[in-house]
């Protein structure tokens, strides 16, 4: 009675268990609906707003474009309302390029009082991205640099020439210049000479490839690895350098922290969704679907609650008379033995243990032992157990024949009524060791003899002669006997793989 009073126990605690999860879903089934509503409504606005603000920076990126081809292209009307329409009403990072290229315009063209204050509005924008903000008061020094006294520029360039400022080697450059145009050519060789001897400044700046000579005395000039052979007087200009017009296929790249621009070389295709509005779709799709699935209908199609619980028994009741298992705790051997005489089958002898529980269905019947039981004969039958391999299949009895497979792989065919060898086959693969292969066993049907080892092969042998049949690499060691039965072979890996052979 103690496997059918563990059945049963295992019954009611599944049936407790699946009791209480009911009883939990009736209380905050609808809370758990209602949070993962949430998420995914929440999840899809953000893809949605994560999708809007792609277009929109794909839409400014290509007025962008055409704005500086109409540049390149002699047209300044249509390039000037393009960048204004893009500063008043693009993103933040197209919005600040515009301004800065309108503000670049104007500088080239000799507008200096127009770029300042272009440049000024750029710098005091709370909204720029501080490194752009930084820039433009560069700008500013650079334009006033002949006009500006030297304390209003150093004052403008002192925070730009801090160690954490992306331009601090070009404002240091330009406080060199400053600091010499004022007649201060102490400060101005100190400036110069943290440039030249600072190794991670640009290669290329001006104050680095043709340096202030007059600012150093004859003796304390830098080597001349630092400086390349040019005229002690020829000094940099300090006017602006003129900006040339931009190329017509230029390419902006990143410029800002907040705006990844993106350039289409067709000005007229449509701007894709990108990969964050592929996500909408699908995300929106779910949302429909879920509110479709609690508000559609207001009959007998609204789903109810517990349609919807996922702890909830869905199994279709069997057909037919039930009957309560708790009465079999009341039922004892001697009431079933009162009641009903135990009738057994005819016993037989049997000529043949074929699988290792004798037959396919591990049930051989009613078997009969005539005699004692008594030591007929031994035999040889290979390598046992040892610290390389375990003996570990049983052997069988099938057609007159003892077969066994030995801890090397081995299958040895004896006779049943003297034990003397028949054949000897090794099934062990080429370029394997024998040692390895252990486990597996035999089983016997159909006058073939089944072999599965450790190497996770499976052979088949003719009884009589043990010929090899053929042979099937499963490339998973093999540790439990082949059961065999209407010409089909069922192996079991080590893995737990299943697999069914054709026996012929």
């Amino acid at each position: 009675m103690a496997e059918p009073t563990d059945m049963l126990a295992r019954e009611i605690d599944e049936e407790l268990r699946r009791e209480r999860l009911l009883q939990l879903w009736d209380r905050y089934g609808t809370y758990i609906l209602a949070a993962a509503l949430a998420v995914v409504v929440g999840v899809g606005g953000y893809k949605f707003y994560e999708s809007r603000k792609a277009q929109a920076n794909e839409a400014a990126s290509t007025r962008y474009i055409i704005g500086l081809r109409d540049f390149a292209m002699n047209k300044p009307g249509e390039a000037q309302r393009a960048l204004d329409d893009l500063a008043a009403n693009a993103p933040t990072g197209y919005a600040t390029l515009s301004r800065l290229r309108l503000a670049g315009y104007d500088q080239a063209a000799g507008n200096t009082a127009e770029a300042v204050s272009a440049y000024g509005s750029i710098a005091k924008d709370s909204a720029v991205d501080p490194i752009l903000a930084e820039y433009a008061q560069l700008q500013i020094a650079m334009l006033k640099l002949e006009s500006a006294s030297f304390t209003e520029l150093k004052n403008r360039l002192t925070p730009l020439a801090a160690e954490r400022s992306a331009w601090r080697f070009s404002a240091r450059e330009l406080l060199g210049m400053a600091a010499y145009k004022a007649g201060l050519v102490a400060e101005a060789r100190s400036h110069f000479q943290r440039l030249v001897a600072d190794r991670t400044a640009r290669r290329g700046l001006p104050s680095e490839r043709v340096p202030c000579w007059r600012c150093w005395p004859k003796g304390s000039r830098p080597a001349r690895r630092l400086l390349p052979q040019r005229s002690p007087n020829h000094l940099p200009s300090l006017n602006p350098p003129r900006k040339t017009r931009p190329r017509p296929r230029a390419r902006p790249t990143r410029t800002t922290r907040e705006t990844r621009i993106v350039v289409s070389q067709d000005s007229t295709r449509k701007p894709a969704l990108g990969r964050a509005g592929t996500c909408v779709r699908p995300l929106m799709s779910a949302v429909l679907l879920l509110c479709a699935s609690l508000g559609a209908g207001c009959g007998d199609s609204m789903p109810k609650l517990q349609d919807l619980n996922p702890f909830a028994e869905k199994e279709v009741p069997l057909q037919g008379k039930r009957v309560s298992v708790i009465q079999q705790e009341n039922i004892t051997t001697e009431a079933v033995s009162a009641n009903r005489p135990i009738v057994l089958p005819q016993p037989h002898a049997n000529d043949a243990w074929s699988q290792p529980g004798g037959t396919a269905t591990n049930a051989p019947g009613h078997l009969a032992l005539n005699g004692s039981v008594k030591s007929a004969w031994s035999a040889n039958v290979g390598t046992g157990s040892s610290f390389y391999g375990k003996l570990t299949a049983s052997p069988i009895v099938y057609d007159g024949k003892v077969f066994t497979l030995d801890a090397a792989g081995k299958v040895t065919a004896l006779s049943a009524s003297g034990g003397a060898v028949a054949w000897r086959v090794s099934t062990t693969p080429p370029n394997e060791k024998d040692q390895e292969g252990f486990g597996g066993g035999l089983a016997a049907d159909s006058g073939r003899v089944y072999a599965a080892t450790g190497f996770g092969v499976v052979v088949a042998l003719d009884a009589k002669g043990g010929k090899k049949l053929w042979e099937k690499n499963l490339g998973s060691p093999l540790r439990a006997s082949p059961t065999a039965a209407g010409e089909r072979v069922f192996v079991v890996t080590k893995e737990g793989k299943l697999f069914c052979l054709s026996g012929s």
